[in-house]
C-alpha cells in the first residue's frame, strides 16, 4: 500500500508533486503543492539530520560494559 503525503500546514491530502527542488547538501527533493492551501512544501522525515549530527550518537560510559 502507497503512503499518501499529508500537507504539513493545512493536514489535507489534496497533494501533488510539483518538481525538485536543489540543496547543497541533500540533492534534489522532491516539491508538493497544497491544492486545499496553495502552498509549496518538502517532505522531511528527519533521517537526514539524525544521521549526520554527531551530538545524536549515544554517548555510554565504558563501565557499564564491563
Amino acid at each position: 500500500m502507497k503512503e499518501r503525503i499529508i500537507c504539513k500546514l493545512c493536514k489535507k491530502k489534496e497533494v501533488v508533486k510539483q518538481g525538485y527542488r536543489k540543496t547543497k547538501n541533500r540533492g534534489e527533493l522532491q516539491k508538493y503543492y497544497c491544492k486545499g492551501c496553495k502552498k509549496y512544501f518538502t517532505f522531511d522525515d528527519g533521517s537526514y539530520r539524525m544521521r549526520n549530527n554527531p551530538n545524536n550518537f549515544l554517548k555510554i560510559p565504558l563501565q557499564d560494559f564491563l
